[in-house]
């Protein structure tokens, strides 16, 4: 009898467990339910539908699929610990930039082509005067992997009536910008300027 009793205790104790379990896991849980849960020392159940319309917190990065994005953030490139913006101006056939020192660190090119062909912009940290650099005189054009001519980045094909951006990190020293395209530099498009 004893032996019985204790079977049937246990029995009870297990589906007592069970059902508990059954209950924290159920997605239909109401907010009251779950209050009642964590007090018994459950956890309460967080469910998808809870997260999907939990907004995130500004400029937190929200997970989709496996990857994740971040919120957009306005950079500033106009002087100070944002860098400098630099203006310059290409067309047939010179190149003219607003600044000719520039301040060591971040800087942004605002380059504008008033045409009428497409150009390039390309930046060298070189020693070499700007009307100096060395070219293959075959093609007409600036050798970019000569020796004392140290390539920064570029942007090329830019259209006639066009405005783009370069942002670059410059150490100090001096700087040409060209552009590239056959007979460009050789009728002017070139212009040095001096970082500090």
């Amino acid at each position: 009898m004893i032996k019985r009793s204790i079977g049937l205790l246990a029995l009870i104790s297990i589906g007592g467990a069970v059902a508990l379990a059954a209950g924290a896991c159920s997605s239909g849980t109401s907010s009251g339910d779950k209050t009642a849960t964590a007090r018994a020392g459950v956890p309460p159940v967080t469910t998808a539908a809870t997260r999907a319309i939990t907004p995130p917190a500004a400029g937190t990065s929200v997970a989709t699929g496996t990857a994740a994005t971040s919120s957009p953030r306005a950079s500033t490139t106009s002087g100070g610990a944002a860098g400098t913006t630099v203006a310059a101006t290409e067309k047939d056939f010179a190149i003219s930039l607003d600044k000719t020192t520039v301040a060591a660190g971040a800087a942004t090119f605002s380059i504008t082509n008033n045409g009428p062909s497409v150009h390039e912009f390309i930046v060298f940290k070189t020693d070499i005067p700007a009307d100096q650099l060395p070219q293959d005189t075959d093609n007409h054009i600036v050798k970019t992997d000569a020796s004392g001519l140290t390539k920064i980045d570029q942007v090329t094909s830019i259209a006639p009536n066009a405005t783009t951006t370069l942002a670059v990190t410059l150490t100090p020293g001096k700087y040409v910008v060209i552009c590239n395209i056959t007979a460009h530099y050789e009728q002017g498009m070139h212009a040095g300027f001096t970082v500090q």
